[in-house]
């Protein structure tokens, strides 16, 4: 290994300053070297305008403050903000990336990329927003934006990035309500818009949101949910649902508009052939004398149809149970006719239309229920041999 000693000799040995000036300059940062040697050095290439050269030195030897001044009397102010950010001369170093940008935006839109680096390391947020903008590189500029706190200019570059939905979480959580909604509600997107209407508690604007998307059910929850009963209502008729308005005005208390929405409701019934629900209704609301009207032409219509467990419930419904009992039968339903047989004290009849149950059970290998159906008439033996046979085929 050389020594200091043998080293001082051989620089004593060339043959001139600047001989030695030149090995000096490449050995620093190599060995060490005395400070008044390197000092030599960098005066001479400081006396000569090797700025860039001085500061090089300067930089390996560890002399960073003056390698921050070589550097910017060399013009190369980037390098010397770089050292100044890092030994924490900010303000120096604030002012020389302001002559980087300064000297880049001079040059030209060619020098973005530049000048967007530049701004980053020096945490130039607002320049550094304008540059991404400038690149049309949205996403990047409404983050930085949002993190400097600029939010309104957050969310206009969200939205060029086509990332909506940051765009109106940041509007609502800023407040900016009518923003957050005129997001998605300038682009036709009426679902989203009516969400972020609902969560600002924008009831009547959500409303209208939801009816334009064809979300109704949301138009109507909201509706009720905020006690917006007329509004409720208009929804239903909307779309035709007039049993669900009827119910709604019902509620509500709203007795004129109830009695002419139910009115609908029969009419559509009646034009549809539900005959079933027509009737279910009547009696639910206590219109006996509705009821009457409609059941015998139920009845008549779903046997002239072939409908007849149709026909059966609504003949049950209004107690007509030899009808009922009839109608199921036809309809081969057997073992419900038989319950209501059994039920109305017809224990022959319910008899008879059980074992023809348990018959057509096993008919269509249903061996479990027929079991089941001739234990429910006292057929035990009967029973104990489908539920073996069933037990067997079901291993």
């Amino acid at each position: 290994m050389t020594t200091n000693i043998d080293l001082e000799q051989i620089l004593a040995g060339l043959s001139s300053d600047e001989a030695r000036t030149a090995a000096i300059s490449q050995l620093v940062g190599k060995v060490n070297l005395p400070l008044p040697q390197i000092e030599r050095v960098l005066e001479v290439y400081e006396g000569r305008g090797y700025w860039n050269g001085a500061a090089d030195i300067a930089r390996k030897a560890g002399l960073n403050e003056r390698a921050v001044e070589d550097y910017e009397k060399a013009g190369w102010f980037e390098e010397a903000a770089d050292i100044a950010l890092e030994i924490g001369m900010k303000e120096k170093a604030e002012g020389l990336y302001q002559r980087v940008i300064k000297e880049c935006e001079w040059r030209g839109g060619v020098w973005l990329t530049k000048l967007r680096d530049v701004a980053r390391k020096a945490g130039m947020n607002e320049k550094l927003v304008s540059y991404y903008e400038k690149m049309k590189e949205w996403g990047a500029a409404a983050e930085v934006a949002h993190k400097a706190g600029m939010n309104e200019r957050a969310v206009e570059n969200y939205e060029k990035a086509n990332l909506f939905e940051h765009a109106s979480k940041l509007a609502l959580e800023l407040g900016m309500n009518e923003r957050a909604i005129g997001v998605y509600e300038s682009r036709g997107y009426w679902k989203n818009a009516a969400d972020v209407a609902r969560k600002a508690g924008m009831n009547e604007r959500a409303i209208e949101l939801y009816e334009k998307a064809g979300w109704f059910e949301e138009a109507v929850d909201i509706a009720l949910e905020a006690g917006m009963n007329e509004r409720a209502v208009e929804v239903y008729e909307r779309i035709g649902n007039w049993k669900s308005a009827a119910d709604t005005a019902r509620k509500a208390g709203m007795n004129e508009r109830e009695e002419r929405l139910y009115q609908r409701v029969f009419e559509d019934y009646e034009d549809k052939k539900r005959f079933k629900d027509a009737v279910t209704l009547a009696l639910e609301l206590g219109m006996n004398e509705r009821t009457e009207g409609l059941y015998q032409r139920g009845i008549d219509y779903y046997e002239k149809i072939n409908r007849f467990s149709d026909a059966a419930d609504i003949a049950r419904k209004v107690g007509m149970t030899q009808r009922a009992i009839e109608d199921y039968e036809k309809a081969g339903w057997f073992e419900k006719a038989a319950d209501i047989a059994l039920e109305a004290g017809m224990k022959e009849k319910a008899e008879g239309l059980y074992q023809r149950a348990v018959e057509n059970y096993e008919f269509s290998g249903r061996f479990r229920d027929a079991a089941t159906v001739a234990r429910k008439a006292g057929m035990m033996q009967r029973a104990e041999g489908l539920e073996t046979l069933a037990d067997l085929i079901n291993g």
